[in-house]
Parts: structure tokens; C-alpha cells; sequence
């Protein structure tokens, strides 16, 4: 009879639980289990609330290559863990979004793992990346003050390097353009040239792509990328020629002349990058800004000297 009622309770604590959990649906605003299974979910998930939490109790979100899995858009507090998501553009997409968990996941076979876009101090722990095109990419859009900070953890047997995301707080632009000794020409182009960084993660290496663009024709544009700690020069490739300051604080690429809206890209890698806690500020500087009026005026001014020195080999030949 005992036995009876232990399986009873059994079946009634099973039925219990699974009439807790629910099927995963487009949007999600308040703590959620969903059921176990495979959910084929081609436009995702969108995060409507913060401070909830998600769990998938394993529960398979796919996609169709194409979309996001679970879209955080300005969210915090947001806790996501058990998840398997697969075949998504981006797995997990946090835009201007901080202070969020993603936690013991499995993150396979999508275009990106996790696209992070102007977002800090998330945290990423026990993951589990495969089969990904690249399992981390990170943007920031006009950057000038905070940068997360990089903290490797441990992998996992046949993962990829899993990254913790954490707030730290880093020298301003204009505090980094001090050290530099290049104030003068940093505040020149600040309202002039825009920086957009792209990060990826690929292993322990880290590769940066700076895309540089003006809004005025400019003399003399250099980017510096300031790092909390000395880069070793052997560790740092590019196509691009480059310069290491202040015993490797400051990474320098000098890009000359560029035209009004034309965009320079400064991409280099740096080995085993995510095992060093790297942490870049890039700053611009410029000697001169060629407004319209400046440009239509030495235009003028060398056509004048053409004419005279055209007039000055006729009168030559005449004599």
C-alpha cells in the first residue's frame, strides 16, 4: 500500500511540474520554464521585460540560418540559461543592454554565438560553443569612455574559449589624447571623425576592426588604440603599419589625408588577446580640418599659380 502511494505522489509531482513549464513563445515578459522538446522558432525570441528569468530545462530553440534566437534590446537583469540554440544568424543579440546572465547554454551551429551591440557588464559563464561560423562578436559604436573588460574562463572539453563580460572603468578619450601629449589635435576632430569598433573573438585571439570615417576632409589623421597594459609587438599583427608608444600602451596607425566621408579600416589581431585582459580606448587626433571655403581657396590659389607660371614660360619664349 505504501508503495502505492509513493508512486501516486510520484505521478502527481511529475504532472505538477510539467504543468509548470510552457511552450516558448515570440515574446517573453516575466520568469518562465519552457517545456522540454524541439522548437522550431524562426523570429526568435524578444525579451519584453527586465529582471526575470528564463530557463529552457533544456528545450531546443531552432531557427531557419537566418534571424535572431533571443533578442535583448535595452534590457538588464535578464537571466537565460539551459538553452540548446541553433541555426540562427545570431544565437543571442543584446543591444544596449548590461547587467544580464546568459548562463550553461549550448550555442551551436548558428552564423554568430553571441552578437553584442554597445552592451557592457554581462555576464557569460558555462557555455558551450560548436559548429558556429564565429561564436563571439562584439560591436561598440563610437567609442570614447567604457570598454568591457575581458576575463577568460575555462574551456570546455571540445568548446571554444568562453568569455566573462565585466564592467570596469576605463581613461576617457580625452584623458587618453592628455597622456598622449595630443589634446589639442584629439578635440579637433572630436565632432569630426567617427570610430566604430567591430571585436571578434576567435580562440585567445582577439581581432579589432576600427572603421575611421571623417565628415570633413581632414590633414593628418592618426588613430591610437591606449591599452590598460603594455602590448608585446610580437603579438600584434596588421597590414597595416603601425607604431607602439609608452612601452606598449599605445598602439598608433598614421592614416595621412582622407576625404570627407571616406571611411579607413584599421584591423589587426592580437594573439592570446582574450588571455591578457586587454582593454582598448581609441582616440583620434588631427592637424586640420579643410573646410569647403579652405578647399575652394587653395584650389584658387593653385590655379592662379598655374596661370602665372604658364604666363611666365610664354613670355620666356617669346624673348
Amino acid at each position: 500500500m505504501k508503495r502505492v502511494i509513493i508512486i501516486f505522489m510520484l505521478i502527481l509531482m511529475a504532472a505538477a511540474v510539467s504543468a509548470e513549464c510552457e511552450s516558448p513563445s515570440l515574446a517573453v515578459s516575466k520568469n518562465t520554464v519552457f517545456c522540454q522538446g524541439n522548437f522550431t522558432m524562426p523570429e526568435g525570441i524578444t525579451i519584453e521585460a527586465n529582471d526575470i528569468v528564463i530557463d529552457c530545462n533544456n528545450a531546443v530553440i531552432e531557427g531557419a540560418v537566418k534571424g535572431k534566437g533571443f533578442i535583448l534590446v535595452n534590457r538588464s537583469g535578464i537571466t537565460i540559461k539551459n538553452c540548446i540554440v541553433q541555426g540562427y544568424e545570431q544565437a543571442f543579440y543584446l543591444e544596449g543592454s548590461k547587467d544580464n546572465n546568459i548562463a550553461s547554454n549550448e550555442i551551436k551551429d548558428n552564423v554568430v554565438g553571441v552578437y553584442m551591440l554597445n552592451s557592457d557588464n554581462n555576464l557569460f559563464m558555462d557555455n558551450k560553443y560548436s559548429g558556429n561560423d564565429k561564436d563571439w562578436l562584439q560591436t561598440i559604436v563610437n567609442q570614447t569612455t567604457n570598454v568591457p573588460k575581458l576575463t577568460p574562463q575555462p574551456k570546455a572539453p571540445e568548446t571554444k574559449q568562453e568569455i566573462n563580460v565585466e564592467q570596469k572603468q576605463l581613461p576617457s578619450g580625452l584623458e587618453v589624447a592628455q597622456q598622449l601629449g595630443v589634446a589639442e589635435d584629439y578635440e579637433k576632430a572630436a565632432n569630426v571623425v567617427t570610430i566604430e569598433r567591430t571585436k571578434t573573438i576567435e580562440g585567445n585571439d582577439l581581432t579589432y576592426n576600427l572603421a575611421v570615417t571623417p565628415n570633413e576632409e581632414v590633414i593628418g589623421l592618426n588613430v591610437y588604440d591606449h591599452y590598460n597594459k603594455p602590448l608585446p609587438k610580437e603579438k600584434v599583427k596588421s597590414e597595416r603599419k603601425f607604431s607602439l608608444l609608452n612601452e606598449g600602451m599605445d598602439l598608433l596607425f598614421k592614416l595621412g589625408n582622407v576625404k570627407k566621408d571616406n571611411t579607413e579600416n584599421v584591423e589587426y589581431t592580437v594573439e592570446d588577446g582574450a588571455t591578457m585582459g586587454l582593454e582598448p580606448v581609441a582616440v583620434a587626433s588631427i592637424i586640420k580640418i579643410l573646410l569647403p571655403a579652405t578647399i575652394i581657396a587653395v584650389n584658387i590659389l593653385f590655379g592662379i599659380g598655374v596661370i602665372l607660371y604658364l604666363f611666365n614660360m610664354y613670355l620666356k619664349r617669346k624673348k
